[in-house]
């Protein structure tokens, strides 16, 4: 399913150095009724016998939101309820509910206010917020500037820390007053709005710093308090009755059920345990002739394989693109996905500041003859061998089958290697422990962000911090850069290098099917960087 998203938050809007972000409503909310407009046709027969039409509009209400439901949601197994430890993508689902963010993004992907109401660049190295006033944090505790310190301090220097890479441009931070907060950089950061929409920017009660079970007893000032965690079963939620934005809370209770298989999960929804959960491609259409409703939303991320280019056999360009020309894209995502995702050689999608329209998949075409020769070039002609992992999740191992049995006509042998999915950051990224992880990344707003993550010799998505220095120069020009156009250019420029060079090995854009019973409102327009945002979806009133 195919959606263009802006590329760059509206947040970072450039006049000379000094960038304003926010504008417009800060609610970020829906109304609980919304008037829906009918039209409808009526004939009449005149006196000569000839017939008129008229159109006659009636308005009826929209459904309304039971705000006294539980709602039940599915998802894959969670690593850890503190946001500086949370590990994959699936985390920030159980995260969203129970921390705020200093700054939200809508269902465009352009950033609004959360906890902070407004920011703005005073200088290039000079970052303010104004916070939000009379927010309390689940434990009774008072946010404010000095929350945010403590907050930023701790995700920075954390010696566990795993956002601490994302903030490691931070020099300092102050509290101007109790709802002003400076933040003194020590180079141009555009893509700092965006890194504080995400895990980064969760601000958890100081109190709670102490508590050595906080990666399970999460506080924070987020439209649902945390009430229980039950290892492998369960992670539930109640309302916050003092959230600030009170009409975003639809539930009265959100369970969370941790199933990570997927057949289960299915079966799960199918026998009504849960009222939504995303659901693997094959099971889409059969979903759809039984009843459910499945919405297909699109993310920014992608399905890759990822590459540790210091490690041998991708430390060697050609080999990397005997890979890539090895792979069948498109049979893939018509044999294995059901047409339901878009095949891709660079890392943007479109819409995105990086995206390049110049490059297309059929510029990496398919071309096992051509493999065999790059293989040839690279002296190893008689075959090549490497360990690739991936998570224990049938969807992700059936693609990575489908790479695996491409790769074997060439005379590529991989060894599949399936692993849990807390494993992928200590077994890939931290420990190196193979070349290859074929494995979703969730995506982020702003290029530059992409790039510092997993193109940088500092990225902690960048197993063995292989880079190059025209990489560099582009992802520090581009973060000290206020004029779009050029950020544009220099993003396209680093796509190409992506494509030219077999930086990494994409396959397709992730887009998740989303499905959920008949009853279930808010789904439309849903839209993240990572699966799921409980935030306005909720049940019917019956």
């Amino acid at each position: 399913m195919k959606r263009t998203r802006n590329a760059i938050a509206a947040s970072f809007v450039a006049l000379g150095l000094l960038v304003a972000a926010c504008g417009g409503d800060d609610s970020g909310t829906t109304s609980e009724t919304t008037a829906a407009a009918t039209t409808v046709a009526t004939t009449a027969t005149t006196a000569g016998g000839a017939t008129t039409t008229a159109q006659a509009t009636t308005t009826t209400a929209a459904p309304t939101f039971d705000k006294n439901a539980t709602f039940t949601y599915g998802e894959g197994a969670v690593t850890s309820l503190d946001p500086t430890l949370a590990r994959t993508l699936y985390d920030n689902t159980y995260l969203y509910p129970v921390f705020d963010r200093l700054v939200h993004y809508d269902t465009s992907g352009s950033t609004i206010p959360g906890l902070a109401l407004k920011w703005a660049f005073t200088d290039p190295t000079t970052f303010e917020l104004d916070l939000r006033t009379g927010v309390v944090f689940h434990d009774g505790t008072p946010f404010d500037a000095a929350a945010v310190v403590a907050n930023l301090d701790r995700s920075r220097t954390g010696e566990k820390s795993l956002v601490k890479g994302e903030l490691a441009v931070i020099d300092k931070v102050e509290a101007v007053s109790p709802a002003k907060v400076k933040v003194t950089l020590k180079s141009p950061a555009a893509t700092l709005p965006l890194i504080l929409a995400d895990r980064a920017g969760m601000m958890m009660s100081p109190k709670s710093f102490t508590d050595p079970a906080v990666d399970r007893n999460p506080v924070g000032t987020g439209m649902y308090q945390f009430v229980k965690y039950v290892d492998g079963d369960v992670v539930e939620y109640k309302r916050n009755e003092k959230y600030w934005n009170p009409d975003d809370v639809k539930n009265a209770v959100l369970r969370i059920r941790i199933i990570g298989d997927d057949a289960a999960r299915l079966n799960a929804l199918r026998s009504g345990q849960l009222d939504a959960t995303w659901v693997d491609e094959s099971a889409v259409a059969n979903l759809k002739s039984t009843g459910f409703k499945v919405e297909v939303i699109s993310k920014l991320g992608l399905f890759h394989l990822q590459l540790n280019r210091n490690q041998a056999p991708f430390n060697n360009p050609l080999v990397r693109r005997a890979v890539n020309h090895a792979i069948d894209r498109t049979a893939i995502t018509k044999g294995v996905l059901f047409d339901l995702a878009i095949p891709t050689v660079q890392p943007f999608p479109e819409g995105n500041l990086g995206y390049n329209p110049a490059l297309k998949v059929s510029d990496v075409k398919y071309d096992p003859a051509l493999a065999k020769k790059l293989l040839a070039d690279a002296g190893l002609s008689g075959g090549v061998s490497f360990n690739c992992f991936v998570v224990n999740t049938s969807g992700y191992i059936a693609r990575t089958e489908a790479v695996q049995a491409m790769l074997a006509e060439v005379g590529i042998k991989m060894n599949i290697q399936i692993i849990a999915g807390g494993d992928i950051i200590p077994k890939f990224y931290q420990n190196q422990e193979a070349p290859c992880a074929s494995t979703p990344f969730g995506g982020r707003l702003d290029p530059a962000q992409t790039i510092g993550l997993m193109f940088s010799d500092t990225g902690s998505l960048n197993p063995g911090k292989g880079t190059t220095p025209r990489i560099l120069e582009i992802l520090k020009t581009s973060l000290a850069e206020t004029d779009q156009a050029k950020r544009k250019t220099l993003f396209q420029e680093f796509s190409k290098i992506y494509v030219d060079e077999a930086l990494n090995i994409p396959l397709h854009y992730m887009s998740f099917p989303f499905a959920h019973r008949d009853g279930v409102l808010g789904v439309k327009g849903l839209f993240d960087v990572r699966p799921f945002d409980i935030r306005n979806v909720g049940v019917k009133a019956r």
